[in-house]
């Protein structure tokens, strides 16, 4: 079995560390209902893939091409604290094992993600904070991923190299950030028959040296 001299292990945060595709639908459906735009059809698997993947103002861009409306809905948005949307999202099975495992073995822990601030109050929520010693969203970087900006921010925080790391994600866009600057990678719960694709956090471990 492959395994990777990691000092830093990097996660994704939806879809990796938290199951949260009912709640980014919901704030759509909250979205398209205040501002009477079409809903999002959710059996098209692409266009909610892609919704799923990018930042909140590229998937407002994709709901919606009114530059006036738009600047509307990032105020509406602004002005929410979308409380609600906290009881559609749940921890990934094993997440808190794993962390604690990690930190145990006086890893770091580190997170990229393209969501942006809300991250910082879902991370206290779930108690899972004191687990990361680094967080690099979407507002921290110019470019988002698939740019590995963020990637080389962490590496530098930690003052580590590419193959000192290891990055886990659950999208392409994941995979295409890290291999740009060779940071190995691991899908969780992908069905990659490409690349080390873990269905279980434990699993992690397996792959760790």
């Amino acid at each position: 079995m492959k395994s990777f001299n990691s000092e830093v292990i990097i996660y994704d945060f939806d879809g990796v560390i938290v199951d949260s595709e009912k709640a980014v639908f919901k704030f759509y459906d909250i979205i398209c209902e205040e501002f009477n735009l079409k809903k999002i059809d959710y059996s098209n698997k692409d266009l909610v893939n892609k919704i799923l993947m990018v930042t909140t103002d590229d998937a407002l861009k994709i709901i919606c091409n009114d530059e006036t409306l738009l600047k509307k809905i990032k105020q509406f948005i602004n002005s929410r604290k979308f409380t609600e949307l906290v009881d559609y999202i749940k921890l990934q099975p094993n997440i808190d094992t794993i962390l604690k495992t990690l930190k145990s073995k006086n890893l770091y822990t580190a997170i990229f993600t393209n969501r942006g601030d809300s991250i910082h109050h879902l991370l206290k929520y779930f108690n899972i904070n004191i687990y990361f010693d680094y967080l690099v969203t979407c507002n921290d970087v110019a470019t988002p991923k698939p740019s590995p900006e963020g990637l080389h921010k962490i590496l530098k925080y930690f003052n580590k190299t590419h193959n000192q790391a290891l990055y886990i994600g659950d999208s392409i866009i994941d995979k295409i950030a890290a291999e740009s600057i060779k940071i190995p990678f691991i899908f969780y719960n992908y069905a990659s028959k490409e690349n080390i694709d873990i269905k279980d956090h434990l699993e992690l471990i397996n792959y760790i040296e």
